[in-house]
């Protein structure tokens, strides 16, 4: 299409508990299904105000399928992912959108896997630059 401009879009795949200090800023930061596979989850968070320019979007997706092969117990959110989210998040971003989102994970020919994640959508904002480091 013509309005398409490759040369300011950027992907990039990475450990995100390891990603690189020289990444900048971003419109738009998705995380999909990947919170509760991550071992400390927290420190996540903690980074994404160092990402997302201010104005800009997190869109972050979970099926809050939390599992100790994935995650140690002490790293899972107390009370609900939705809360947690929404008070770990808090002081840098403003939610914008929440709901949930359907997919569907083919594993073999004859079995499927139906799961409802949990979307939200959040905007950059003023704030102390840093997400709660406490669960």
């Amino acid at each position: 299409p013509d309005n398409v401009r490759p040369k300011v879009i950027s992907f990039e795949q990475g450990d995100a508990l390891d990603l690189r200090t020289d990444l900048g800023l971003f419109d738009r930061v998705l995380a999909a299904n990947l919170l509760c596979r991550l071992s400390d989850p927290s420190r996540l968070l903690i980074r994404l105000p160092e990402l997302v320019k201010m104005g800009g979007e997190l869109v972050l997706t979970t099926p809050c399928t939390w599992l100790d092969e994935f995650t140690p117990r002490c790293n899972w959110p107390v009370g609900s992912t939705r809360d947690w989210l929404k008070k770990e998040l808090a002081p840098s971003f403003e939610l914008l959108e929440e709901h949930d989102e359907p997919f569907l994970i083919r594993e073999t020919a004859r079995k499927f896997q139906w799961t409802v994640a949990l979307l939200t959508k959040w905007r950059r904002i003023e704030g102390s630059g840093e997400v709660s480091s406490r669960q």
